[in-house]
């Protein structure tokens, strides 16, 4: 009996101190401006918001989102959605291939914020047959 008592217990005791199997398929992008990584996301880290100054921004300036996840399709359509605060398309940008990535002109935003008086803008990225991700906020000072 106590034999079998000690076995439990040394079970349970591994249990607890069992570190979690944690699979690395995590999807994350990255946002560049040019060709300068602003920020880097994932799923836990998409709340952050992207602060952008509308006086720094140039009118060759492109945004630039880099989407990668563990189930690639190769030759599929993207497409990238921005949209203002008021939830109105500002932009949609397309490519092909879930590792190829997307770019916007960033005097898009910032003719839209002066015309609109707008100042956060959500991107959006879509995969053929896939729901619309929500990857981040950008906010134009």
């Amino acid at each position: 009996m106590k034999a079998l008592f000690l076995t439990l217990f040394l079970f349970t005791c591994t249990l607890t101190n069992a570190k979690p199997l944690l699979v690395d398929t995590l999807d994350f992008w990255h946002i560049f401006l040019n060709q300068i990584t602003l920020k880097e996301y994932n799923g836990f880290n998409n709340h952050e918001i992207l602060v952008l100054k509308s006086s720094e921004i140039k009118n060759s300036d492109n945004i630039i989102v880099a989407y990668f996840r563990d189930t690639p399709c190769y030759d599929c359509p993207t497409k990238l959605f921005v949209e203002d605060e008021k939830r109105h398309i500002v932009t949609i940008s397309s490519n092909k291939g879930t590792f190829n990535p997307i770019s916007f002109s960033a005097t898009k935003i910032l003719i839209h914020k002066k015309k609109y008086n707008t100042n956060y803008f959500d991107i959006y990225f879509y995969e053929e047959n896939r729901r619309k991700l929500f990857l981040c906020r950008i906010k134009l000072e």
